[in-house]
């Protein structure tokens, strides 16, 4: 059976072991930056987001506060190498290149909508894998802009995340006061159409497993 809930009091308990734990790394103007955390913001509403990252942290790690620390100085050092941040103010094209037809070309095999949000206040996106023929796909764009794209994107819709859940906040809706939960995303799936044999190439299951990767390292519990 799958372990119960978190309460309040659990997420609360673990949190703060957390921020213990890695108290010089919150407490350091390199924190509010690479997470994104606009310079104007006061001590409260700083320490709140502070909380909301910290608990995402202790959720993927199960409240075990060791490899929480770890999993965040690591995506710490990843965010601020990969100027991930920066991403949130960066336009597609820049993150593909210099060819202007790179967006277009990258749309047709990696096809991608931002819907919305659904009944929960989740950010909630649209990917379809039928047209993503990696072995076609790295011919016009290399592999690893690929990935950059998909940190790109997962970047700007925790942004987009992100304020929602302030606006939430400053709006006093229930719980978002006391208990800053993460903000996150909600992801629909599209295989259809999709086969083993044009699709399960060693390419596509390259770029796959690093974008497994990269969510569960860089963007966890979103």
């Amino acid at each position: 059976m799958p372990p119960p809930l978190q309460t309040y009091e659990d997420e609360l308990r673990d949190r703060t072991a957390l921020h213990m734990q890695v108290a010089d790394l919150t407490q350091s103007q390199d924190f509010r930056r690479v997470y994104g955390i606009p310079d104007d913001t006061d001590d409260a509403d700083a320490a709140w987001e502070r909380d909301a990252i910290l608990g995402r942290f202790s959720r993927a790690r199960r409240g075990d506060v060791r490899a929480a620390a770890a999993l965040l100085r690591n995506d710490m050092k990843w965010r601020a190498e990969h100027r991930v941040c920066e991403l949130r103010s960066t336009s597609a094209a820049q993150v593909l290149g210099c060819d202007h037809n790179a967006p277009q070309t990258l749309a047709h095999y990696y096809q991608r909508r931002l819907l919305g949000v659904d009944a929960a206040g989740r950010v909630t996106l649209y990917q379809n894998y039928r047209t993503m023929l990696a072995k076609d796909l790295k011919r016009h764009i290399p592999l690893d802009t690929v990935l950059r794209f998909h940190v790109w994107e997962q970047e700007r819709c925790a942004s987009i995340a992100d304020h929602i859940r302030r606006i939430s906040r400053s709006r006093g809706d229930d719980g978002s006061l006391d208990f800053p939960a993460a903000s996150t995303l909600a992801v629909l799936i599209d295989v259809g159409d999709m086969s083993i044999t044009r699709h399960a190439t060693r390419d596509f299951m390259a770029i796959i497993k690093e974008v497994a990767r990269l969510d569960q390292d860089h963007f966890c519990e979103r």
